[in-house]
């Protein structure tokens, strides 16, 4: 997001994004990959590089806002499936932390695309109240017993709950993973030029 306001100034500031994205109804077919400097897992791409495919003339700043929205909730979902094929756990809902928990919007993708509940804490940095919490259940702290008495310390402001159609998921996603195919072999082995 900040690549998409310092760089291409699509916007000036983050409070314009939550009106970026309701001017318009979807992401218009396009789909943003953010492969910088590469894809890291599950991907371990290197030769990726940044790819906004499906613009047409009628392409908006919302519909690319609402791409990049889509693609960090995309790249999420590509962790949360290796994490789930990895321990044979279903996600079942998602706490997060962070600037970006302060646009709605975003949580809202991140539902739809996760296809679970997304947990907005009452406040966005949890880093530090993450490692006091793992301080304080050491047994030198013994500050609480176990993870039952933490819970009434971590408040949840609100809970997003999916909301896409399954096959308008299944579309973005299909959509999403042919983007990135066609983000790869950008730069090759042994570059000449």
């Amino acid at each position: 997001m900040n690549w998409l306001k310092d760089n291409l100034g699509l916007f000036h500031n983050f409070k314009e994004l939550k009106q970026l994205y309701h001017s318009v109804e979807n992401n218009g077919g396009i789909y943003f990959v953010t492969g910088f400097s590469g894809l890291f897992s599950p991907h371990w791409d290197d030769s990726v590089r940044g790819l906004i495919v499906g613009i047409t003339s009628h392409t908006q700043k919302g519909h690319i806002i609402r791409s990049a929205f889509n693609a960090i909730s995309l790249r999420s979902l590509e962790i949360v499936e290796c994490f789930e094929k990895d321990s044979h756990l279903k996600l079942k809902s998602l706490r997060v932390d962070g600037g970006m928990v302060q646009s709605d919007e975003f949580l809202q993708t991140q539902a739809n695309i996760l296809n679970a509940h997304v947990h907005k804490p009452s406040q966005f940095e949890m880093t530090v109240l993450g490692s006091a919490i793992v301080a304080g259940l050491s047994k030198e702290a013994g500050l609480w017993k176990d993870f039952n008495e933490i819970q009434k310390i971590i408040k949840i402001d609100k809970v997003f709950k999916p909301q896409w159609e399954p096959e308008y998921r299944d579309h973005v996603i299909q959509k999403w993973n042919l983007a990135v195919e066609k983000s790869k072999n950008w730069i090759p082995a042994n570059p000449k030029f």
